[in-house]
């Protein structure tokens, strides 16, 4: 066994086993380079849809938000109306009334978002500060939509069974006796209904409220969008 060792040639050992050791090291390197380069393409590719999505949200978040002001005008008019006891055409009334309970809810795409968090791709994104606002929004918008899956939608479910219940339908009839509409709602009962009057207060509230989840969203959305800028491209 002794003789076998001193006729071992160590150096070329050494050289072959130094071959091994830095090609196994090369490989390494370029493995980790290619998954780098690929993380960077995937990362810029989840940048550009995430802009994009958040870019239809914003348009969603301010219609959604002016829309519910508009609705709160409306209920306060209503409101002085049942108070000051002077009429008013009904459809002008009506017009109100439509406003007043307008129903929509906020569903904005996620799509980007969801696939990063399902797939384990959240690390690719290389901003820490976009990552926790990205956190972040979504934290609020689910809050946001049991708001509105869980209260506002029984409470508009609510609204509606009301209204169906305490509004009747008549023909407008013209002076030849031919209808000239098909249907009217008559609401001349409605604006003295104190029932009526307690659900207009009860739904200024909760679209109150509905407007500052959005509200609140929006300031989560604005931190994200300046986050979301051009990364550089991968070589």
């Amino acid at each position: 066994m002794l003789t076998i060792l001193r006729k071992l040639d160590w150096k070329y050992v050494i050289a072959e086993t130094a071959i091994v050791a830095i090609g196994v090291v090369m490989a390494l390197t370029v493995d980790a380079w290619w998954q780098d380069r690929t993380d960077r393409v995937a990362e810029l590719a989840y940048l550009q849809n995430l802009r994009e999505e958040f870019t239809v949200t914003a348009l969603d978040l301010n219609e959604e938000i002016e829309s519910s002001v508009e609705s709160m005008v409306a209920i306060d008019e209503l409101l002085k109306l049942m108070t000051s006891g002077r009429a008013e055409a009904p459809p002008e009334v009506l017009k109100r009334m439509e406003k007043a309970f307008e129903t929509s809810v906020l569903r904005p795409v996620t799509a980007t978002y969801d696939d990063l968090v399902t797939s384990g791709n959240f690390g690719i994104l290389r901003n820490d500060p976009l990552r926790i606002a990205l956190a972040e929004w979504s934290a609020h918008l689910m809050i946001h939509r049991r708001l509105e899956d869980h209260i506002l939608f029984p409470h508009y479910l609510a609204t509606d069974d009301f209204l169906m219940r305490n509004t009747t339908v008549s023909e407008v009839l013209q002076a030849d006796r031919i209808p000239k509409a098909p249907f009217e709602m008559d609401v001349s009962e409605l604006l003295s209904d104190r029932a009526f009057w307690n659900l207009l207060v009860i739904r200024r509230s909760w679209i109150q409220n509905r407007r500052v989840s959005l509200e609140a969203l929006q300031h989560r959305h604005s931190l994200v969008i300046p986050l979301l800028g051009v990364q550089e491209q991968p070589h």
